[in-house]
């Protein structure tokens, strides 16, 4: 996938702007690929391998909380 990185790419977008009309559509595609994703090892192959440092860690997983919570 064009997904494989550590956290460090610059088209690794944190926020998307969609437009009301195509909301729920843009919504339900990215939560299908969200759930088709595999993540694991680097050397398996994975859709994703692991964060680059613990710091990284902890800044995803406080944009996903907060996406959650918003």
């Amino acid at each position: 996938g064009i997904f494989h990185h550590a956290g460090q790419i610059c088209s690794a977008a944190a926020r998307l702007l969609v437009q009301r009309p195509v909301y729920d559509q843009v919504v339900a595609g990215l939560k299908a690929e969200a759930e088709r994703r595999t993540i694991g090892p680097g050397l398996e192959s994975k859709d994703m391998g692991p964060l680059i440092s613990a710091r990284q860690l902890n800044r995803v997983e406080g944009l996903c909380h907060q996406g959650v919570k918003e």
